[in-house]
């Protein structure tokens, strides 16, 4: 099967996505409690430097492997300075949305468990090696030990 592969920036709703620029995920309550989207580059380049660095690295790994003191960290970084004091909140939220990667993630594990059983049930009976070749390579490997090729 493929290699999981996951985007911690989508996942995570962390920019803008017309301009690309990294937002505040702050809530305004002058706009209904909407996210604030005041955009983090132009008041901390740093800030928005660093929260794209942590994107980067929360995707090189599995969303299992996010831990709190990243999204704190992150959560710290895309918080303009009128919702600094809405960490906490912004990295429940933050949370909820990992909450989902780490269920995909799950099922995918789930499945590529399944598929690597299936795999050794196959081949095993028919005496043939597990040579980690593509699927369509053992079909036609099965097909022509079974006597049903094409």
């Amino acid at each position: 099967m493929a290699a999981y592969v996951w985007n911690a920036d989508a996942t995570l709703r962390i920019t803008d996505a017309l301009r690309g620029s990294v937002t505040c995920i702050g809530r305004a309550a002058r706009r209904f409690d909407a996210r604030c989207g005041w955009r983090i580059d132009a008041q901390s380049a740093s800030d928005a430097a660093a929260a794209r660095n942590l994107l980067r690295v929360m995707s090189e790994s599995p969303p299992t492997a996010v831990t709190s003191a990243q999204l704190h960290k992150l959560a710290n970084h895309c918080l303009c300075e009128c919702h600094k004091e809405q960490i906490d909140r912004a990295k429940s939220e933050l949370k909820s949305y990992l909450a989902v990667a780490v269920q995909a993630y799950e099922q995918y594990r789930n499945a590529t468990r399944q598929h690597e059983a299936f795999r050794t049930q196959l081949l095993e009976p028919l005496g043939l090696p597990d040579d980690e070749e593509s699927d369509e390579t053992v079909i036609r490997r099965v097909r022509s030990v079974t006597g049903l090729a094409d």
